[in-house]
């Protein structure tokens, strides 16, 4: 069950990138001009010249961002892909009953062949994780697998195992992430993994350019060598030719470019399209008391993680949001310093185009 990780070293970056980007950091009072993080100290949040400042709209434009609060200029382990059906499916797979009913759709008793997220008799925009083995109701876990192909044959080569996972509520992500001994990543050090420390291209995706192209034409759908032709899971000119997310890092091949692969700095894949992300954010107190707490290995009796200062599961305050948009959505969402939907919390509901990633505090 390893998970392969990306070394993210210590150092200064830029937040905001200086161009359009809705809700974008900066630094105050020009929208233009992105903010420099040089350490893990406090940072002042407001309207002098020289600080910290965001648009209206987007939090209380209060601070200051805790010493405590992950900013990007200390190390961390990134995880190299999105979160996969296939690893998700091994998380459903040990836990109890009662957990499964929080972390899953549907209640783990029903029908084998009933996907585990949507409910459905079939896969929905390319979820193929079902229960297999149905479980007994608060006695016997379910068994889950992939079966993208809806044969009831499972993990079979084309069942959509490294497909990125979709249908992942917070609760679902921070779980997963405090029983893998990760956490979440904050909407700063999501920066920093796309940027690294280059200066900042206004508009740029986590690609480090301007240019993108919406994925078309998957061959060998489902299986571990799924690709597409292009460069990023996005909805382009007004078109959507992919319904679902795909292969994590499919678009990286032998001879691609850093933005043919869509790769980040640190060669980070999907921090831009596929799948929304969910960060901790800086908007409000609820997130900027978040810590950085790894996780532990454990879950609560129902499924949740219990970490101190991460957004509770059950909560209905503020503190998390979505950065880096969905194979479903426009290229403007994708550019890497655009927060439009940063204060979205959808704390418990699952959506099509919902996943998500985590980090390890480096030593």
């Amino acid at each position: 069950m390893g998970i392969e990780m990306v070394y993210v070293p210590q150092g200064s970056f830029y937040v905001g990138s200086g161009g359009t980007e809705r809700k974008a950091f900066y630094t105050h009072p020009t929208t233009t001009n992105p903010y420099y993080i040089t350490s893990e100290a406090a940072i002042t949040v407001g309207t002098a010249d020289g600080n910290f400042y965001y648009p209206f709209g987007s939090g209380d434009q209060t601070g200051p961002i805790p010493a405590a609060f992950p900013k990007g200029y200390a190390a961390i382990y990134c995880m190299k892909y999105e979160i996969t059906q296939s690893q998700y499916v091994a998380f459903l797979n040990k836990l109890t009953y009662a957990q499964q009913v929080t972390r899953t759709g549907v209640a783990p008793s029903l029908t084998a062949g009933t996907n585990a997220m949507t409910g459905g008799a079939t896969s929905l925009h390319r979820n193929g994780i079902d229960i297999m083995t149905s479980g007994v109701a608060n006695i016997t876990p379910a068994v889950y697998a992939c079966n993208l192909d809806n044969d009831a044959i499972y993990d079979e080569p084309e069942d959509g195992q490294s497909i990125a996972s979709n249908y992942l509520s917070w609760g679902d992500l921070a779980a997963y992430l405090d029983w893998s001994a990760l956490r979440p990543m904050t909407e700063l050090e999501y920066e920093k993994a796309g940027r690294g420390k280059r200066a900042p291209v206004a508009d740029e995706y986590a690609w480090g350019s301007t240019s993108v192209t919406g994925a078309t034409t998957i061959t060998n759908s489902g299986a571990t060598n799924e690709i597409a032709q292009a460069g990023a899971n996005c909805t382009y000119g007004g078109v959507q030719d992919v319904t679902g997310p795909m292969r994590s890092g499919n678009f990286a091949q032998a001879a691609t470019t850093r933005t043919a692969a869509g790769a980040s700095y640190y060669g980070i894949m999907e921090l831009s399209g596929n799948l929304w992300e969910q960060f901790q954010n800086v908007n409000y107190p609820e997130g900027r008391a978040f810590t950085g707490i790894n996780g532990n290995g454990e879950l609560d009796g129902i499924g949740n993680a219990n970490e101190l200062f991460w957004r509770p599961s059950g909560s209905l305050g503020l503190g998390t949001g979505f950065r880096g948009s969905a194979y479903n959505d426009d290229a403007l969402s994708l550019r890497l310093s655009d927060r439009n939907i940063i204060n979205d919390s959808f704390t418990n509901s699952r959506f099509n185009d919902n996943g998500g990633r985590g980090c390890r505090q480096a030593p």
